[in-house]
């Protein structure tokens, strides 16, 4: 099979990319980058700040492409780089619009992390910001009801494919839990019943933030220089020394702090949950220990 490597032949530098489990405090920090001078994209969607050129053009499309590597990756089939190069070609201008391209830039989509090796094959100098909260509290976020346990698409699920057929959302929503996007069934769980997706949700947002942190670690493994790994907890304790932290290791100026409210930390010690939710909480958080006792948080 013809291979080839990927190479932008843009000559502009960057980008700063946010990834992470969604619910973890991306926007927390889209929003110190732009604060701060960096272009995070002229199509931001309003109550996420995601670019919706990256996401809609880009990442779904690519993940959910037949033959979309699930591992590490250099180089791709002939196929998929046409695809690829495609989709490139109809994003940046959409993430551009009409503004400088003299100032720093990036974008937050948290599912990028899915496709950090071929963003840095695309701009060598590419980095990656990866924002870690305790997965009890991204359990909890929204009650435990987005992307699988969500039920329906949301209303902007659509993105551009130029005449292939649309992206299934049950399948990306299945790669951002499991790393698989064609899995049906999860420990004797039946992923097409919505019941059933209601009354374990809590498990299932903690394999989807297991499988989010694990991928991301991994490939910062690998980009080490490249790769800075935040706590969103870190944060929220001390929002100016963490934030002059991480401008350093940008190389960019840094002028302001993000504005925090520190009891957002430890949200999920006094949630309401009926015993059922109970059950399942706490089978979530027997799940995600060995990672949350990897990673240093208190259990």
């Amino acid at each position: 099979m013809h291979r080839r490597r990927l190479v932008c032949r843009r000559t502009m530098t960057g980008p700063i990319v946010i990834i992470g489990r969604p619910r973890s405090g991306s926007r927390v920090l889209c929003r110190l980058l732009q604060a701060n001078g960096i272009f995070m994209g002229a199509d931001l969607y309003p109550e996420f700040l995601d670019s919706v050129s990256w996401y809609q053009r880009f990442v779904v499309p690519i993940v959910t492409a037949p033959g979309f590597p699930e591992t590490a990756f250099t180089s791709l089939s002939r196929d998929m780089s046409r695809l690829v190069r495609e989709r490139l070609d109809d994003t940046l201008p959409r993430y551009w619009g009409a503004a400088s391209r003299s100032q720093p830039w990036g974008w937050k989509y948290c599912e990028t992390l899915f496709l950090v090796p071929l963003v840095k094959s695309l701009f060598p100098a590419a980095r990656f910001i990866h924002i870690v909260r305790d997965a009890r509290a991204v359990c909890l976020s929204n009650r435990g009801y987005f992307q699988l346990t969500q039920g329906d698409p949301p209303r902007d699920w659509a993105p551009a494919s130029n005449g292939r057929s649309q992206p299934s959302f049950l399948d990306f929503c299945a790669l951002v839990a499991f790393g698989k996007a064609g899995v049906r069934r999860w420990c004797g769980l039946d992923l097409g019943s919505p019941a059933t997706l209601t009354e374990h949700r809590f498990q299932i947002q903690a394999q989807s933030w297991v499988t989010c942190v694990t991928r991301a670690r991994a490939y910062g493994e690998l980009l080490p220089d490249d790769y800075y790994e935040i706590r969103f907890e870190d944060l929220c304790r001390d929002p100016a020394g963490q934030a002059k932290e991480l401008f350093r290791w940008l190389d960019l100026p840094f002028y302001r702090a993000p504005e925090l409210v520190a009891a957002r930390m430890h949200n999920w010690h006094e949630a309401r949950l009926s015993l059922r939710e109970r059950r399942d909480f706490e089978s979530a958080a027997e799940l995600a220990t060995p990672l949350l006792r990897l990673l240093d948080y208190p259990l």
